[in-house]
């Protein structure tokens, strides 16, 4: 059973063009927040804590972790802090070749949200496919949901 959800914050969960989160972000983290365990894993750039507050989320997530580059040992020091393993996680992340290629790495389970600027990405150029492939904020949340019953 998966306890984790793992997630990329620019253009998975944020919207950079606008500065603002996508529409749905809020309500869908809010609802899972007592069915996973929410982190966020993302690219150290600005000031990213400071949005978290600023866009009122970040008490959804256990913790927040901002890397200048994303690497499976970072990820794989993630788990072993929150005692999880990677099977029991689920990454999910709009960048094939980035986040989603990493735990698919160290064998987590993994969410393509497959919009924006990375959508035309093919998963045959990363040698692997995700688990899981949703096109918006409202089919990854119905998604989530239904992993856990």
């Amino acid at each position: 059973m998966k306890k984790a959800a793992i997630f990329d914050f620019n253009s998975t969960l944020f919207d950079p063009s606008t500065y603002k989160l996508y529409p749905g972000v809020a309500d869908m983290l809010d609802d899972l927040r007592d069915t996973y365990r929410l982190f966020l894993y993302s690219r150290r750039s600005f000031d990213r804590g400071r949005i978290l507050e600023e866009l009122g989320i970040e008490d959804f997530f256990e913790a927040a972790y901002f890397a200048a580059d994303k690497t499976p040992e970072e990820l794989l020091s993630i788990c072993a802090t929150h005692k999880l393993s990677p099977a029991e996680s689920l990454v999910i992340g709009d960048a094939l070749s980035d986040e989603l290629s990493i735990a698919h790495a160290i064998g987590a389970e993994t969410v393509w949200l497959k919009h924006g600027i990375f959508s035309h990405a093919s998963a045959l150029a990363t040698h692997f496919e995700p688990t899981h492939t949703v096109h918006s904020i409202g089919e990854m949340h119905k998604l989530l949901r239904g992993l856990k019953q």
